[in-house]
């Protein structure tokens, strides 16, 4: 029989494809589905089952039981899967060979398989496709002081907080996808003082929101396991809202004590930036993947206070941020 390929873009058109297949098998047949997970191939077998007259709702993917058998069709249906096992013995103990001369035989991960027949049907199922996820982030990052003049802050604004990062993704190649992500973390808190002829605290309460576009590259994945790397250009909005409190006393006299602070204001300036990163995806189920990932953001802070591009003077400039931020996240990503 000769070797034919399919390639898909859903379920039903796998299905569909799979239902007109089985009018043309016979008893002996085998055939090898390939493609990663959530690729489709479940669908295809349930599309195979209903052309031979099993019920597709009877179909469910023998992941744990490695093979499933449907005996109520026009040929028996042999369904087996291959992801589990990696030791060759443990295949062979299946006793594929036999399996496959008492009907119709369909395997995935049959890759897997190292004694697969070279005139099996191949078939490989439902590419490109869509991701999506959501996750929780720890946000980082240092600072410097603004500056040397002692009318300046003795220190810049840094600090830690957790927060929340989306993603929405395709595959435009089997091992390349465009993604947008955002990252908004809380704010974290900062305190700067100046002690000069007036000294004052201005507490900070600052955060990064950050817009990203990224390319990906993801490795062919071992076992349930696949590495990517990401890069791309981003959007970020700093913003930081304040409120001063004043010494109590005047210098020479300055009785270490600080009024209230005052009413709250807040400065927000937008940069590009550049965004890059990797992350380890672990398949729980054919379509959920847990993927813990870093992110390291560059961000070209304001050098000084004063913009002569846009003849305008940049606040953020005195809050001497660093121009590195730093991301790991944990996030839960669904490919449909």
């Amino acid at each position: 029989m000769p070797v034919a390929s399919h390639v898909t873009r859903s379920e039903s058109e796998t299905a569909a494809i799979a239902r007109g297949m089985a009018a043309s098998l016979k008893s002996g047949d085998v055939l090898l589905l390939h493609g990663d997970l959530g690729a489709g191939k479940t669908a295809f077998v349930r599309g195979l089952a209903e052309g031979l007259g099993v019920a597709r709702e009877d179909v469910s993917s023998p992941t744990f039981t490695l093979v499933q058998e449907y005996r109520r069709g026009r040929l028996p249906l042999f369904h087996v899967d291959l992801y589990r096992l990696n030791d060759p013995r443990e295949i062979d103990d299946l006793g594929l060979d036999e399996i496959a001369l008492e009907g119709v035989l369909a395997i995935e991960w049959a890759e897997k398989w190292p004694a697969r027949p070279a005139e099996a049907i191949t078939g490989l199922a439902q590419e490109p496709r869509g991701y999506a996820g959501g996750a929780g982030l720890f946000s980082t990052q240092p600072s410097h002081r603004p500056g040397q003049s002692p009318s300046l802050p003795q220190t810049g604004v840094d600090g830690w907080s957790f927060g929340a990062v989306g993603e929405f993704g395709w595959f435009v190649r089997p091992n390349v996808s465009i993604s947008a992500e955002v990252s908004l973390p809380a704010r974290f808190t900062s305190v700067q003082e100046t002690d000069y002829f007036q000294t004052f605290r201005r507490e900070n309460h600052y955060r990064d929101l950050i817009l990203s576009a990224l390319l990906r590259v993801h490795t062919p994945r071992k076992g349930p396991m696949r590495l990517e790397v990401v890069a791309g250009p981003s959007i970020v909005q700093e913003s930081s809202i304040q409120r001063t409190a004043e010494a109590i006393g005047t210098w020479p006299t300055f009785t270490g004590q600080f009024s209230p602070y005052g009413a709250e204001s807040e400065i927000t300036h937008r940069r590009f930036g550049v965004t890059m990163g990797a992350g380890l995806s672990a398949a729980v189920s054919s379509r959920v993947s847990i993927v813990p990932s870093m992110r390291v953001h560059w961000i070209p802070r304001a050098a000084d206070s004063y913009d002569s591009r846009t003849d305008s003077f940049d606040q953020t400039w005195y809050l001497g941020l660093s121009p590195w931020v730093f991301r790991p996240a944990v996030s839960v990503r669904a490919t449909f």
